[in-house]
């Protein structure tokens, strides 16, 4: 068996893409599949294969002389060079946003801005950038509605969570879970356990097309803790609250010390 590695010199090009090359491959030439829009991408091929075919292994090729000999099996292992920042990010990519998504704005603007909270199809929702990965969650905290943009991110056993400014509540980014600490009064000495509460705060998918970044929905029936500040019901009361907010804070910043 003649082994094949093919490497992408094209940072541009994605993995969907580079599999389909690969089995473009297979079927002879990229002339095969048209669709894929490979043409004139290059290609680094290391093979033995290319080495009988009378090609120098180090220089690049186009896909259309990316050719099987009848007979031979190849077994192809393809390597996607992507830069640093393609290979943190846990976006899922794709030539056009998922159905039902929501446009939240250019990748750049949300790694450079850490946070960004947007109204998008009714619903409050923090998109937040950690460690070059994006993550998106109701804003408001499942507790009692804090704001999530303005915590802290920390590590309680082994697990990134948002940590709520008001009451400190500790919530898993990737899955939304309240974590607490547990300690059995029993045990000597105590010895504190973080558990976990389930899910209470609603997490978002986020997808990244042409550097542009949505989020589609969990459209999870189950009811959430934290969809009840996304209801017209908590927007009411908070509307009705705002205006003997702002006269309460006037009248104490007004006093004189």
């Amino acid at each position: 068996m003649t082994n094949h590695m093919l490497y992408c010199n094209d940072p541009g090009l994605k993995s969907a893409e580079i599999d389909s090359a690969a089995r473009a491959c297979f079927c002879g030439t990229v002339d095969s599949a048209p669709d894929l829009g490979l043409e004139g991408r290059g290609f680094e091929t290391r093979s033995l294969l290319f080495h009988y075919m009378g090609v120098r292994s180090d220089r690049t090729l186009h896909p259309r002389q990316c050719v099987c000999l009848a007979g031979v099996h190849l077994h192809l292992e393809v390597v996607n060079m992507f830069s640093e920042e393609e290979q943190t990010s846990p976006t899922s990519s794709s030539s056009s946003p998922p159905p039902s998504s929501h446009f939240i704005g250019r990748k750049e603007d949300v790694v450079q801005a850490k946070r960004v909270t947007k109204l998008v199809g009714g619903r409050d929702v923090l998109v937040l950038c950690h460690q070059g990965k994006l993550h998106a969650m109701d804003m408001r905290c499942y507790h009692t509605g804090g704001p999530l943009q303005e915590g802290d991110i920390e590590e309680f056993d082994g697990r990134m969570c948002i940590v709520c400014p008001w009451h400190k509540y500790k919530i898993t980014l990737a899955e939304g879970e309240g974590l607490y600490q547990a300690v059995n009064p029993s045990a000597t000495p105590p010895n504190p356990t973080w558990r976990s509460k389930g899910v209470k705060q609603r997490v978002h998918q986020v997808t990244e097309v042409n550097r542009d970044v949505y989020v589609t929905f969990n459209d999870s029936p189950d009811t959430i803790d934290s969809d009840f500040y996304q209801t017209e019901r908590y927007r009411a009361t908070m509307n009705k609250a705002q205006p003997k907010t702002k006269k309460l804070l006037e009248k104490v910043t007004s006093r004189k010390v």
